[in-house]
């Protein structure tokens, strides 16, 4: 059982964790699964100095624990992902969940091997804020006893990881072409951005949920190198031809 790691390519992203204990446990049930790569973003506890993370990862996944990755933001830990599932209990109209379930088949459908993924869970005590859903390409609820819907951070991580541990590899019929990551994606909706201002979009009519639906959207589509290139491109002609437009006399 050497190689068994059907959690190789994943990467466990904590928004904010507060206790000590949870980021052991979460160490250690990563390691049951095979996977390796933890975040912690904006931990609001030291890790490596609490001696209860330490005992919780046990001595399987002290080295998970070890090599953590800590950075101030939620883009910064899903650099280098081709997409990412928020764990969250609430859904909205504008936070709708794309599956609620304990296997996140239909979620994974897409997924090819060798991509990597995120599953992003949020703080102990008020999870993840709809600006930090909105960075992740879906939504995933845990179904839950509405009289009790909320588990222990370490409980939702392990029913997570089990679930999607669950899930049969999806690397047949890969396209040619890689999918975007989270950095080109990001890339271009700053790109979107750049459009809406030059054109003086803002005028009368906020910009902020236009480009939340769009981001969404893109998110959604799981679109490829390929046709983020495509979509940059005709930005910059939008934009090349708004500003040599303004700076005719």
């Amino acid at each position: 059982m050497s190689d068994f790691a059907p959690l190789a390519d994943w990467r466990l992203v904590l928004v904010s964790p507060q206790t000590p204990g949870n980021i052991g446990a979460a160490a250690r049930v990563l390691r049951n699964f095979g996977g390796s790569d933890l975040w912690l973003v904006a931990p609001r506890c030291d890790a490596g100095a609490e001696d209860k993370a330490v005992q919780l990862a046990t001595r399987h996944a002290q080295d998970v624990l070890a090599s953590r990755h800590e950075c101030a933001t939620l883009d910064e830990a899903l650099a280098g992902c081709h997409a990412s599932i928020a764990l969250t209990m609430q859904s909205s109209a504008d936070r709708p969940v794309d599956f609620t379930g304990f296997v996140p088949a239909p979620l994974l459908a897409s997924r090819t091997a060798g991509e990597k993924w995120a599953l992003v869970f949020g703080r102990e005590d008020h999870g993840l804020n709809n600006e930090e859903c909105s960075r992740c390409t879906f939504r995933w609820s845990i179904p839950s006893n509405p009289e009790s819907p909320s588990f222990n951070l370490a409980q939702a991580i392990a029913i997570a990881l089990a679930g999607i541990a669950g899930c049969a590899p999806h690397g047949e019929g890969a396209d040619e072409e890689a999918p975007a990551t989270q950095d080109e994606v990001d890339g271009l909706m700053a790109h979107v951005e750049q459009v809406l201002v030059a054109s003086e979009y803002e005028r009368g009519v906020p910009m902020e949920l236009p480009l939340r639906l769009m981001r969404r959207a893109a998110n959604r589509a799981r679109m490829r190198t390929n046709e983020v290139r495509a979509l940059r491109g005709v930005c910059r002609r939008v934009l090349n031809a708004i500003l040599g437009f303004e700076r005719r006399p």
